[in-house]
């Protein structure tokens, strides 16, 4: 015998109701009613609605200098940036910045593509619910975002899936 098929106890209309309830009853500060919605749309958005687009990612070439590799990085801030080889669609790998300034400190002879970590990539219309799982199981913090013919599109960091639910991080 197998078990009938259950309706959910609680629909998620009926839980957003009860927020509601909560905040018009002052269970709920505004932030805390926000925060709860933020988590449930969450789940409805895919990673090409929270990328950032490829004509706004930092990126340098492989043939790039050790200076326009510090210019980007002190420049834009990021601690990742991606390589391309011939065109920023095609992205060849991602540069940590704490690799290479740690050989540039060591003074050790640096070779752009020796530092490169091989790019994650991500297709434009996955979850970002499942997305976040796979930067946690991965140890990752950025993806590259890939259509059908494997070029690049854009890019979604760890922190813009967060942000997506707690709003903009500053610093």
């Amino acid at each position: 015998v197998r078990p009938m098929p259950r309706d959910p106890l609680v629909t998620e209309e009926e839980i957003k109701l009860m927020i509601e309830v909560g905040r018009e009853q002052g269970l709920l500060a505004e932030d805390e009613r926000t925060l709860l919605h933020r988590i449930f749309e969450f789940g409805d958005l895919r990673v090409v609605d929270v990328m950032r687009p490829l004509a706004e990612m930092a990126t340098v070439p492989e043939t790039a200098t050790h200076e326009q590799v510090l210019a980007v990085a002190t420049e834009e801030g990021y601690s990742r940036i991606p390589v391309y080889s011939d065109s920023k669609d095609r992205i060849i790998g991602v540069l940590y910045s704490k690799d290479m300034l740690h050989l540039w400190h060591e003074g050790e002879l640096v070779v752009l593509k020796d530092l490169l970590h091989p790019p994650f990539e991500v297709d434009p219309d996955r979850r970002v619910s499942d997305l976040l799982r796979e930067f946690q199981k991965r140890h990752q913090q950025m993806a590259i975002v890939v259509d059908s013919q494997k070029k690049a599109m854009g890019l979604v960091t760890l922190e813009d899936l967060i942000e997506e639910i707690v709003g903009e991080l500053e610093g």
